[in-house]
Parts: structure tokens; sequence; C-alpha cells
């Protein structure tokens, strides 16, 4: 109260705003959330991974070429194939290669993209389905070789990409893992082959992961995950905006939507989101009561009984009685925060530190 006083008169700068953090900041600091996600089949740690593995194996690969006479005449062949067919956007790959003047030039047209840019009728077939037309990779290739410039190195980043899969997950479906498995598999058995041609399997692996990561979610997990991740966005956006502007009502609305749902949804009540929803039903632009003058000294008892709520120790039975006693003094306390408590008090206790509403300590 003196410090705002004392910025009100001038005689003290204000205090810089807290720094707004998003839904990635709390995730990243808060070990109890990642936690609960992870135990609903969302693994950051696991996903990265996953990226960082995929994105070494295509880098990795390299194209060769076995016979350059025999594939410039199979190019030859392909520029009369394509006048038969529809405009295509890959045909222009056609025209860098007829242009390239050597072998070192084509080679470093097939490497800028080796996994994507295949060469049509090389290395794509068209084949009509449903009345459009698809291409399609064979397997084998007599001209082009794709393969790690790093033997060594691809075989040891497959497993571990394979050890990230090799137990289940009681939210992910299971067919959805082994079909990642599988894919692994196919990988190592077409890199063992001496005529390999590795962006195939490549790009069907890449597309089981997909699969694993989109859609291998149980239901029941998949709506848990959703109502966690809505939570602590809403929650994040309330804590940015807390304290900040005038409108206390329609924060006060949204952070009553906010905790019903929160207790109405099984499966995703955790000590460190009930401390944080209880941290900002205490703020002190939520607390003031229109109309009412509270002594400065039960404005400190007040603020402390929210410091203890932020920091995560504190005792559910004994915070409410004393809630209870701040109301008889003129402080507005939503009946939202009681059943809050109690949740608290059935969950366990939360370690101390960093909680989602740590920046409103000292807000006043």
């Amino acid at each position: 109260m003196w410090n705002q006083f004392l910025t009100r008169i001038g005689l003290r700068p204000p205090p810089e705003p807290a720094p707004r953090e998003s839904v990635e900041d709390l995730l990243a600091k808060t070990p109890e959330l990642r936690e609960l996600l992870e135990s609903l089949g969302l693994d950051s740690n696991r996903d990265q991974a996953v990226s960082r593995l995929m994105s070494e194996l295509k880098l990795s690969i390299r194209a060769a070429i076995a016979d350059y006479s025999a594939f410039r005449s199979a190019l030859a062949r392909a520029e009369i194939r394509r006048r038969s067919m529809p405009d295509d956007k890959s045909f222009a790959l056609l025209d860098l290669l007829r242009d390239a003047p050597d072998e070192a030039a084509t080679l470093a047209i097939l490497n800028s993209d080796p996994i994507h840019s295949q060469v049509p009728f090389i290395e794509q077939i068209p084949v009509p389905r449903n009345g459009e037309l698809t291409w399609v990779s064979p397997v084998d290739h007599s001209l082009i070789r794709r393969r790690p410039d790093d033997a060594e190195r691809f075989k040891q980043a497959v497993a571990e990409l394979e050890g990230l899969f090799s137990a289940p997950h009681r939210a992910r479906l299971e067919p959805s893992r082994l079909a990642v498995l599988d894919a692994i598999v196919r990988l190592q058995r077409e890199l063992e082959r001496g005529r390999s041609y590795l962006p195939t399997p490549i790009l069907f692996l890449e597309t089981k992961l997909e699969e694993y990561r989109t859609k291998s979610l149980k239901r029941g997990a998949a709506e848990a995950l959703e109502a966690v991740l809505a939570t602590v966005g809403t929650l994040a956006d309330l804590r940015n905006s807390a304290g900040t502007t005038n409108d206390s009502k329609e924060q006060a609305l949204q952070l009553s939507a906010l905790a019903s749902h929160y207790l109405d949804t099984p499966g995703i009540q955790i000590p460190w989101l009930t401390s944080g929803i209880l941290g900002l039903f205490l703020h002190p632009a939520l607390t003031g009561a229109p109309g009412k003058i509270v002594k400065p000294r039960h404005l400190v008892t007040m603020d402390l009984i929210r410091r203890e709520i932020q920091n995560g120790f504190y005792d559910p039975e004994e915070t409410a009685q004393r809630l209870r006693r701040m109301e008889a003094l003129g402080f507005h306390v939503s009946s939202l925060v009681y059943p809050l408590l109690r949740l608290h008090g059935s969950t366990g206790r939360t370690a101390g530190g960093d909680t989602a509403s740590n920046g409103m300590a000292g807000s006043k």
C-alpha cells in the first residue's frame, strides 16, 4: 500500500510489468504438469527426440548414380513420356536435370532434397487410382541409389528411434506403436540390402510416426489432454491479465468458468493447477468488496494467505477457516474457492516454488 502511494505521488517509479508467460513457458518449468501430460500420452521430450532423429536420418541420405550414361538415356525417355501427361509440378525437376552439364551438377540437383526430389518416370511411376494419377515409388531402383553417407551412424539413430517406442503407453493405442516398430524394422531391413533405396521406407516411417502422434490417443486420454491444455492456456491468459485491466468482473466470470470446468473434470486435477486457480481467485483485484473498507493489517493477512497458496504449502481446512474470517472482515471470496481447497486436500501437496500464480505475489 505504501509503495503504491509513493508511486501515485511520483516519488517512486512504477514497477516494471511482469513478463507475459505462455503455455510453453509453464510447461517448461513445471515438472508436475509435464508428468500429468506424459501420463495422458503427450511426451514433449520424446516428440523432440523423434523430430531430431528423423531429421538426422533424412539429412544423411545422399544420391548416387550407378550408370550416368544409362541415367541420361532414361532421362530422355522420361522427357518423351511427360508429353502425354498432364502438367505436374514435379516435372520441373526433369527440366533441371535435362539442363545439367555433367554428372556432378546432376548429383547436386538430386541431393538438394534427397528424400523428396524423386525423378518422375525413373524413381516414381504414375499409377491411376480411382480416376486420379498417383506417383508411386518402386522398391528397387537400378539407376539411382539413395543411401546414408554414414551407415553406422544411421543404424545408431534408427536404434535410438526404436528405443523410444520400446514400451507401450496406457494412453496410446497399441496397434499404432506396433505399426511404428514395423516401419522401423522395414527401414533396417532395407538398409542391409546391397541395392537399398531408403527414401521409400523413411517416408513410410514418417507417416506411421505422424499417425501415432495424432491418431493413437485413446478417447478418454485425448479428451483429458485437451482439457488440461485448455485449462493451462486459460490460466496463463488470466494470470497475464490479472490486475492489469479495470474489468475485474469479466476476469472473475472467466475464472469461475475455468474453476467449474476444472472441478468437474476428473483426471486433470493436480495440486499445481489447483493452487494456480486458487491464487488467481485471491488476487487483490478479485477480493475487494465495493463499499467496504478493510484495515491494512487485514490486507497483510490476506496477502499472507495468498502467498501460502501460491507456494503450494498450506493446510486446506485451516486455510478455509481463515478465509471465512477474512470474508467477515469485508473481503470477497468466491464460493468456488472452498471446493478447490478440499480438492487440494484430496490430491496431496504440491512442491513449493514455481506455481502458475507466482507472478501474483506482491501484487497489491
